[in-house]
Parts: structure tokens; C-alpha cells; sequence
């Protein structure tokens, strides 16, 4: 992980997150749309996330862990780029 410059930004931060983890965290991201800020790309890599872990009856808790994971680095990175848009979230 660090082809894109999401997963360069990403990488910088996960490097305490365990291997299994991580991994699901960065197929996620490769899989998101490339398009806009590192937020709203690891946001759409969370959302897809959780729609998988929601269909799965097993109720798949790393890819909850990975969602929950991106959701908390998306925030982080939309205070770097602007810290009021942190207000608009819902």
C-alpha cells in the first residue's frame, strides 16, 4: 500500500495497526474510487466496508474494525485539510 497518494497519506498512519487488518483497511481503499480529497476516498472505502460486513450473515467483524478504522482516518484527514468541515458531518 502507498501507490496512490491516499494510501501514501494512509500509510504514514497504520503502521501500529495489525497485518490482517491493515490489509483488509488497504484492499478497501484500492478498491475506492480515486477521486477528490484522501477523506472523501476513505470514507467511500469504509462505506463499502460496512455495506459488505451488513450483507455478510456472519457479520464479518474485522471488516467493521476496517470500516470504523478509515471512518476515524477520513476525519483526521478532512481536520488537516479543513477543520470547520468537520462540523458538516453527519
Amino acid at each position: 500500500m502507498n501507490d496512490t497518494p491516499v494510501e501514501q497519506w494512509l500509510v504514514a498512519r497504520v503502521a501500529g495497526v495489525p497485518p490482517g487488518l491493515r490489509a483488509r483497511m488497504a484492499s478497501a481503499v484500492n478498491a475506492a474510487p480515486q477521486v477528490g480529497e484522501p477523506d472523501v476516498v476513505l470514507r467511500a472505502a469504509a462505506d463499502a466496508l460496512l455495506a459488505e460486513a451488513t450483507r455478510c450473515e456472519c457479520r464479518d467483524a474485522q471488516a467493521l474494525l476496517a470500516a470504523d478504522a478509515l471512518i476515524t482516518y477520513a476525519c483526521e484527514a478532512m481536520a488537516e485539510r479543513n477543520v470547520r468541515g468537520l462540523a458538516g458531518l453527519s
